[in-house]
């Protein structure tokens, strides 16, 4: 059995705006720095996280979702 490449594109099934959080049992947000910059300036991708921890789904993230988390007015709460 092949494994994917990291470096390997995956086809989304769902737009930000267009698959609410409450769909998935999880997020990960792993993202370069470039792709968070624009993420951030996103309504739609805030809300997304915001209700994914509103409804307490388990959200994966490293260092470059700390600001789409500040923005989103939960860093503070993370654990």
């Amino acid at each position: 059995m092949e494994t994917a490449s990291i470096r390997e594109r995956m086809i989304a099934h769902h737009m930000v705006d267009g698959g609410p959080s409450v769909l998935f049992d999880a997020v990960a947000l792993l993202t370069s720095a470039a792709a968070m910059a624009d993420l951030v300036q996103e309504a739609t991708a805030r809300d997304f996280v915001a209700d994914a921890f509103q409804h307490c789904k388990f959200i994966g993230y490293d260092a470059s979702a700390m600001p789409l988390l500040e923005k989103a007015g939960m860093a503070d709460a993370l654990d």
